[in-house]
């Protein structure tokens, strides 16, 4: 077994997590020096205790006007998920559902995490049904995972039509109820695990405009797959807490934040070495204490 593998089995073992041990660390740390956690507004409590919310904006306009002026990009893929066109116009509405989303919660999270909280990647999805053999073949997310990020890394889903089971919901596990099941489910990792009949798991349904704010780094969770004739549509906007340190603010703020690729923010989440990740730790600290 390499020494990779070793420290996966024991993240899954030990912490219920997938996700590298000094992620865990830097997790466990903040929350005991860093995380603010005194008079949160409702829908934080419960992000607190369960690892994600349903939260219904104020957007409804906004976001028809949204939906109404989506189209898939051509020259896609033939195999799902189909990503949505973003051009100039796409990201004036976008701004306007981002406005509200920061200024009724964002704000919030802010005080939570004792930091700043940014925009870091936005995409428009769309899944469909395809055939899946077995959990080799995943085409978008649709094994338990975690992803492998600090939890100062979190997202918000939007639905773009009503979802049902047969729209093939995400499927979430609540923090405290994690170790059941990956017991129940025999969990060793993103593709050996055994799921079927399992209770455990929250299922994203909702109508269109629901939201769903959820910590993707300790809460495992899958994409679900669609019914034939059915679809998924929705919108992510990841978001990452920074160090209130204004030289790192103006570079970041710079962001393409429609790339994934070479995204300055969201890799501020993903530090590569364990001095990196213990230097980001105290950052967030001292600024905390400015």
């Amino acid at each position: 077994m390499s020494l990779r593998s070793l420290k996966k089995k024991i993240g899954i073992l030990l912490f219920n997590q997938r996700k590298p041990l000094k992620y865990i660390l830097f997790d466990k740390i903040y929350s005991i020096f860093i995380l603010n956690k005194t008079k949160l507004p409702k829908f934080l409590c419960e992000y607190n205790i369960n690892g994600f919310v349903k939260i219904m904006p104020n957007f409804k306009d906004d976001l028809n006007d949204l939906i109404n002026n989506l189209s898939i990009e051509e020259n896609q893929k033939e195999y799902p998920p189909f990503y949505f066109k973003i051009d100039n116009e796409i990201k004036k509405k976008l701004s306007k559902v981002l406005e509200i989303i920061n200024k009724d919660y964002i704000t919030f999270f802010k005080e939570y995490f004792n930091s700043e909280i940014f925009p870091a990647y936005i995409n428009l999805r769309r899944n469909i049904n395809y055939e899946k053999i077995n959990l080799k073949k995943e085409l978008f997310s649709d094994n338990y995972h975690n992803d492998a990020y600090l939890f100062t890394h979190f997202k918000l889903f939007i639905n773009l039509n009503d979802i049902s089971e047969k729209n093939g919901p995400m499927k979430i596990i609540s923090k405290k109820n994690t170790r059941n099941f990956i017991k129940y489910i025999n969990y060793k990792d993103r593709q050996d695990y055994s799921d079927e009949n399992e209770n455990f798991s929250f299922s994203n349904t909702g109508k269109i405009g629901e939201c769903l704010f959820f910590d993707p780094t300790k809460c495992l969770h899958k994409a679900g797959m669609p019914e034939k004739g059915y679809k998924r549509d929705y919108l992510i906007i990841t978001y990452v807490g920074i160090p209130k340190k204004e030289e790192l603010l103006k570079k970041l703020i710079k962001t393409d934040i429609y790339k994934y690729e070479n995204n300055e923010l969201t890799s501020l989440a993903k530090p590569t070495q364990l001095i990196q990740t213990l230097k980001l730790l105290l950052n967030f600290y001292t600024k905390k204490l400015n």
